[in-house]
Parts: structure tokens; sequence; C-alpha cells
């Protein structure tokens, strides 16, 4: 939702982009398991699965975390009459007042969204992302070979690793 001449409300953005985020991941493994009950190898599947994640949250990581993170942020405001009144700096249509005085607050939605996506996105998604890139590692022994002359050339495995980079830096 919009207000009036302010744009759209933090607590939408917040879902939006979690959505979004989150729905992409899915759909990336949800093609890992179409490809499984295909005749195609699940290896193949895994891999762009993997590849997909790691490059949904290269891109996307940094700004959704601010996002969900920015819901704790809160300025003070002092009125005319002197009394002081905390407000979200994303939305300063909505009062930071503790969730559990009231629920039917955007804040208070947003607060207890936000405490949902901390553990499950801002911590959640870079362990998802090690375990990935952990399964996916190669001892750096492997990476190498010595060649008849006894220099260091990137092996078959490191080639593979690192995909089109090797191609591009090779002649250089």
């Amino acid at each position: 939702m919009y207000a009036c001449g302010y744009g759209p409300r933090h607590f939408d953005k917040l879902v939006a982009v979690t959505a979004a985020v989150l729905g992409l991941i899915v759909l990336a493994w949800l093609g890992v398991g179409i490809l499984r009950c295909s005749k195609a190898k699940s290896e193949q599947g895994y891999h762009y699965a993997s590849r997909a994640t790691a490059e949904i949250l290269f891109l996307t990581y940094p700004y959704t975390s601010a996002i969900i993170l920015r819901t704790f942020a809160c300025t003070a405001f002092t009125s005319p009459d002197g009394t002081t009144g905390y407000w979200m700096e994303d939305d300063v249509l909505d009062e930071c007042i503790a969730p559990w005085h009231t629920l039917d607050t955007t804040y208070a939605r947003s607060y207890i969204y936000s405490i949902v996506m901390v553990p499950l996105f801002v911590i959640g998604l870079p362990i998802l992302m090690f375990s990935l890139l952990y399964k996916r590692r190669y001892p750096f022994n492997t990476l190498f070979a010595a060649n008849n002359n006894g220099h260091l050339v990137p092996s078959q495995v490191g080639q593979d690793s690192v995909g089109p980079l090797y191609e591009i830096f090779r002649s250089a």
C-alpha cells in the first residue's frame, strides 16, 4: 500500500523483497526436483540449483538484509509539548511501539516478521551458501598439476572449477 505522497510502506517492501528472494530460491530447487523426476542427471540439477542460489544471494542478500534489519531502526522525535515518541526511520508513519503492547499496528507486524526473518534469512542463508560451497570445494593440490618442466599448470579439475574464467585468462 502507498501512503499519500509517501511511497510504499516499510512492511510492504519487507514482505515483497523477502518473498521474492525466497521464492526465486525455491523455484531453483523445484527445478532440481523436476530434473530428478525426468531422465536427466540429478547432479546437473544440483549444480544448476546451487549456482542459481549463489547468484540470487550474491545479488539480493545485502539489500534484503538491510530492509529486514532497518525494521529495528527507530528515531526519537520530541513534539512541541515536550513528549517524546519513537518512529521508524524508514517509515515515519509507524510509531515504534513494542509489539507485545498491541499487535494491530504496522510496526508490530514488521517487528514480528523481521524477528522471524533474521534467523531465517540474515543468518540462515549464509549458512546455506556455505554448505553449498563446502560441498563443491577441492583440495588445492588437485587444482594444479606439474607439467614436464616441473611448472604448475591448472589441472582439468581446476579448469572445470573456474569455468569460463580459465579460458579468458589462459591467453593472458
